[in-house]
């Protein structure tokens, strides 16, 4: 029979109880097929989350999900929670795959919400309300085409939004700024709501400066590092001068609990206020 340790502090049982069970995280990776999503996740986990696969052409727009424990020395483990894109994208028409994310998106919030108005709820129901949604957009020079717009326009309100400038490492310098640029003013022109850095402490506040986020992934491993060969030779890009490091710390370490909290208390809120609104208005009628 387990005994507690009169020697320890309120705070510090506390603290073993989050390092035993951990912080849950879930996210949304959408971009096409080939565009990097499962290796960039291998990269940020520094483990084989997803193994290298191929992608058949066309088919459906589909939305998977694997579960992974991250764990960073001296750090929380992170209960991490991907879902992601398959067949994003991938037809000449497309027009449906903004209502079928959203969709993904809101069933989440419905679930929560028919929860809550129960009357025995189910104190272990799983969350899996989407935190942060990471987009992966290509490198074209010419800022966000209109499908994209369509897509981060519409699920913006819902989920907190982030661009990632997605195989970086194809670009020159001068070429990553200059996607960066035409991305954000894309961004800014179209009225797409993403996570606003600048919302943040003083020390933050830059972050805004750098999105979208530029991005490099490998899945090989070299003491411990990934490394991405190239004919000139190789590049570790923990120590490289894309945007990885930062977005890395981001994502699993200033951020986390505050991506976790806008979701909760905005983005569901709002949700769900216009849900019940909507369900007294239909009483009413009748």
């Amino acid at each position: 029979m387990a005994t507690l340790d009169n020697r320890l502090t309120p705070e510090q049982i506390r603290q073993r109880r989050i390092n035993r069970k951990g912080i849950n995280l879930t996210i949304l990776l959408i971009g096409e097929n080939g565009i990097g999503k499962k290796t960039f996740m291998n990269t940020l986990c520094n483990s084989t989350v997803f193994e290298e696969d191929s992608y058949g052409l066309g088919g459906d727009l589909s939305i998977q999900t694997k579960s992974v424990t991250v764990t960073e020395p001296d750090s929380i483990p992170i209960q991490l929670r991907i879902n992601y894109t398959v067949n994003f994208g991938s037809k000449l028409e497309n027009s449906d795959n903004a209502e079928f994310i959203n969709q993904f998106i809101e069933k989440e919030y419905k679930s929560i919400l028919d929860e809550e108005v129960r009357i025995n709820r189910n104190p272990r129901r799983e969350d899996n309300r989407i935190h942060v949604a990471l987009y992966f957009v290509k490198p074209t020079g010419k800022g966000l085409n209109e499908f994209d717009i369509q897509v981060m326009k519409k699920i913006g309100e819902k989920v907190n939004v982030i661009p990632l400038l997605a195989k970086s490492d194809t670009l020159t310098e001068s070429e990553v700024e200059l996607n960066k640029r035409l991305i954000f003013k894309s961004i800014q022109d179209n009225n797409i709501e993403i996570y606003n850095f600048e919302d943040d402490e003083d020390e933050f506040r830059l972050i805004q400066d750098r999105l979208p986020f530029g991005i490099i992934g490998s899945n090989q491993v070299r003491h411990g590092k990934h490394v991405r060969s190239y004919p000139w030779g190789d590049v570790v890009i923990e120590d490289s001068g894309c945007d990885f490091g930062l977005f890395k710390n981001i994502l699993f370490g200033s951020h986390l609990q505050d991506f976790k909290d806008n979701t909760i208390h905005k983005k569901y809120e709002i949700y769900r206020s216009e849900m019940l609104s909507s369900r007294s208005n239909s009483r009413d009628i009748y």
